[in-house]
């Protein structure tokens, strides 16, 4: 279960920037997109942070010595920063050429 939540701490940057990006660009959000892109790559450092701790009290509570999932966790987290950076220009470059 910790891994799920994990999971889902790393991946929720992304889907907000998909989502808010998108409605700054269009207009229908006052809120500037180099503002909502510069908070979700504050919030995807901060939640690589939160779920790295929550891995770590779950392998701790479970008497785990590996720290193979910790490792693991990371670099899906820098897997999944790399991705929001991709996602953010794609939007970038899209809304500029549209306009």
């Amino acid at each position: 279960m910790e891994f799920r939540i994990a999971f889902l701490l790393i991946f929720l940057p992304s889907i907000l920037q998909i989502i808010f990006g998108t409605l700054a660009l269009t207009g229908k959000l006052r809120i500037k997109f180099k503002l909502v892109s510069s908070f979700n790559i504050i919030l995807h450092l901060i939640c690589i942070f939160v779920s790295s701790l929550v891995m770590s009290n779950f392998l701790s509570a479970n008497q785990e010595q590996c720290g193979m999932p910790l490792a693991a966790l990371m670099m899906q987290g820098i897997i999944f920063l790399v991705i929001l950076f991709f996602i953010i220009l794609i939007q970038y470059l899209f809304f500029r050429k549209k306009s």
